[in-house]
């Protein structure tokens, strides 16, 4: 009965948290319409990211995204504008499916171990939330990409991570 309290409380609880993060972000089919530039380039040529995104959610099976808040990066994956030039985070709008992209294009000068080594700590943390009550998104955690491409990092959490890191390098190349 108590262990039954316990996991109630607990899905609850995520239930709740998932309600939070909703309004915390936008769909990702907003996020693409309000992004002025996500058919622009940069001055080194390479395609914003937002434009990489679009291609991501056009050519993948991913489910309804959101797109993160600059408060909401800092605060779950630790990371701060001074080490993003350019980023894309999105999560899946069901809190029940760990779906996650994640691209950092990190600034000259700046080591991209900073941001690898968050994406690995928020990997972990999402493995063990993971591991007692949602066995299947445990192994989709498990299984994800962390990728450093040049200046750029990658975090992809989905079924799949081998197409959306082939569309990310073919982008950025």
């Amino acid at each position: 009965m108590k262990k039954t309290l316990v996991i109630l409380s607990f899905l609850l609880s995520v239930s709740l948290c998932s309600c939070m993060l909703a309004s915390c972000g936008e769909k990702a089919s907003e996020a693409s319409s309000n992004a002025v530039s996500s058919a622009a380039q940069n001055d080194t040529g390479d395609q914003q990211l937002s434009a990489v995104y679009d291609k991501i959610v056009e050519e993948s099976s991913l489910p309804e995204m959101y797109t993160m808040t600059d408060g909401y990066i800092e605060s779950y994956f630790g990371l701060t504008s001074d080490v993003m030039e350019d980023k894309v985070f999105a999560s899946a709008e069901d809190a029940l499916l760990a779906d996650t992209v994640a691209i950092v294009k990190v600034p000259e000068g700046v080591d991209t171990g900073v941001v690898e080594a968050a994406f690995k700590t928020v990997k972990e943390q999402k493995m063990i939330e993971l591991e007692s009550y949602n066995p299947d998104q445990y192994q989709r955690v498990k299984k994800a990409s962390i990728k450093t491409i040049g200046q750029y990092v990658c975090y992809i959490v989905s079924d799949d991570n081998d197409a959306i890191l082939n569309i990310i390098e073919s982008s950025i190349a």
